[in-house]
């Protein structure tokens, strides 16, 4: 009887005394959100004069964890064990409660401030009755050089291919083949380009088709028709999986899964005629500068000018497929 009282006095210690503890404990040290003196920091044109703003690199003490382990351990991390003990010491260690202690004495400024330059109030109709002219606008107003007026090497732009296909030099189909045969191509290099992580070859043939058919008949032209695109990991997008980067599915990526078939910019790209030829590389969850991507489903995305470097950024697939040219474009 002694012992089960005991027992029981002990798993009512654990379970509220020695969490009270600790918590009253860390505020009088000051260790957590809660403790430490408030910051004022100064007006921002006062540190813009003072030619300050500088990003200030610091060394972070936090584990760097991939794949399934990563899942294991952040599941771990929202326990009340893990969020009392490892939680609080991983934000403590990199800084993440000095935000609360800073106190900024003025509204949000951003800069630096584009000029705005409004659309032409037709064109901005949220019914979709002008998107036509609108992505035109905004491809014929760009900077845009053909190959023959450039001294170096470049890829065809989104115009370059609107211009073959409407004089007929080639059709969607044969590109989208064309494509296909080098991301295959581009993956058996020593080391892989890994550009794109998923496509769908049967579904690939199936757009390039409807768009060579339209341009063969004539028939409703869309702005976008027939151009290649990629999309990042990130984005949802039908007969494809939302893995973000990693290896695994995750459960919110289930969830939205039931909810829609596209995220809204792939339902505009295709809705303007673009073939969705695949969906390229990311860095695990888009947390990182480098584009990295160590787990054997996606491996890391190559620089295809130096195979031996990063592409750079979480989109690093989007920006090797584009650098590249096997599109001319790829949301990232």
């Amino acid at each position: 009887m002694v012992f089960y009282i005991s027992f029981v006095a002990g798993a009512i210690s654990a379970v509220f005394i020695i969490p009270l503890v600790y918590s009253v404990v860390k505020a009088f040290l000051g260790i957590g959100p809660s403790g430490g003196d408030v910051q004022v920091a100064p007006p921002i044109q006062e540190v813009i004069d003072a030619g300050g703003g500088r990003y200030r690199s610091e060394e972070n003490d936090a584990p760097k964890l991939t794949g399934r382990i990563f899942l294991w351990f952040s599941n771990f991390m929202w326990t009340p064990f893990g969020r009392k003990w490892i939680l609080d010491k991983l934000m403590r260690d990199n800084h993440l409660f000095d935000s609360r202690k800073r106190y900024l004495p003025e509204a949000a400024t951003f800069y630096p401030t584009p000029p705005f330059v409004p659309f032409p109030e037709e064109s901005v109709r949220e019914d979709g009755r002008n998107e036509k002219e609108e992505i035109e606008t905004l491809m014929y107003s760009s900077a845009h050089k053909n190959s023959s007026d450039s001294d170096g090497f470049v890829f065809p732009t989104i115009l370059d291919y609107l211009d073959s296909y409407r004089s007929g030099r080639v059709t969607p189909a044969v590109v989208a083949e064309r494509i296909i045969e080098s991301i295959h191509a581009s993956d058996s290099l020593s080391p892989p380009l890994r550009a794109f992580v998923q496509w769908n070859e049967t579904e690939i043939r199936k757009q390039a088709l409807e768009s060579t058919r339209r341009y063969s008949e004539k028939d409703n032209i869309r702005p976008l028709e027939g151009v290649p695109v990629g999309v990042k990991e990130e984005y949802l997008a039908a007969n494809y999986r939302l893995l973000n980067g990693f290896s695994f599915l995750p459960v919110c990526a289930q969830n939205l899964d039931r909810r829609r078939q596209e995220s809204e910019p792939v339902e505009r790209l295709l809705r303007a005629g673009a073939v969705l030829i695949g969906i390229t590389n990311m860095h695990e969850a888009g947390v990182g500068s480098s584009g990295s991507n160590i787990n054997k489903l996606h491996q890391t995305a190559r620089n295809p000018y130096d195979t031996d470097r990063y592409p750079g950024g979480c989109s690093s697939g989007s920006a090797a497929a584009v650098a590249s040219g096997l599109v001319p474009m790829a949301l990232g």
